[in-house]
């Protein structure tokens, strides 16, 4: 994959305790930006979808990142933003070369 190919900008998202409030005692939540990266986003196939319908039917999109300290970090459980759109990021996987180049994130988009 060529550099030029990363035409997104994006941002991955963390949920992060923060602790209690110390005034009511409730829990602090949210999401924590973990890294703004380069991508490339592939929307699923209409025959992908098909076949994935069977197994899972909200794979919507692969997107493909570089492997960095910052996207190591990446979980099924964090968010990617681009633009308005939210993905929910159910699998991660492995540069298919082998090497830590790049990560295949499978993406289910939320609806806003």
């Amino acid at each position: 994959m060529k550099a030029c190919d990363l035409k997104h900008r994006v941002t991955i998202r963390r949920h992060q305790s923060d602790g209690q409030d110390p005034e009511t005692g409730d829990l602090l939540e949210g999401w924590v930006d973990v890294a703004t990266v380069w991508a490339k986003i592939v929307p699923s196939s209409v025959r992908e979808f098909l076949q994935a319908a069977a197994v899972q039917n909200e794979i919507s999109a692969r997107v493909v990142v570089r492997y960095s300290k910052a996207t190591a970090q990446i979980t099924p459980n964090c968010l990617l933003i681009h633009g308005q759109d939210t993905y929910e990021i159910k699998g991660i996987m492995p540069d298919p070369d082998g090497g830590r180049t790049y990560l295949t994130l499978v993406c289910a988009k939320k609806d806003n």
